[in-house]
């Protein structure tokens, strides 16, 4: 069940380590593939590790946060980059 989410997380954690920038379109991108598929996101963040603060683009050591539900279940899942 929580595999899509790893895939998600993981497609953009790629995205990022190729050189992409806008998180905002990358996690939104992200979020409508899990809803296409059944799941009701409620967030995916890229944000600074040390604080959590949201991203910048010349910010280093990130970490995605997600938590989304399929059906009842709520899902939290985190990836560094």
């Amino acid at each position: 069940m929580s595999i899509r989410l790893q895939q998600v997380l993981q497609g953009i954690r790629q995205a990022v380590l190729n050189g992409q920038r806008n998180y905002e379109q990358l996690c939104q991108e992200a979020a409508d593939t899990l809803n296409t598929h059944g799941w009701q996101t409620d967030y995916i963040s890229i944000r600074r590790q040390q604080d959590l603060v949201p991203a910048g683009p010349d910010d280093r050591h990130l970490v995605i946060v997600a938590a989304s539900r399929l059906g009842i279940p709520r899902l939290l899942d985190n990836l560094e980059i």
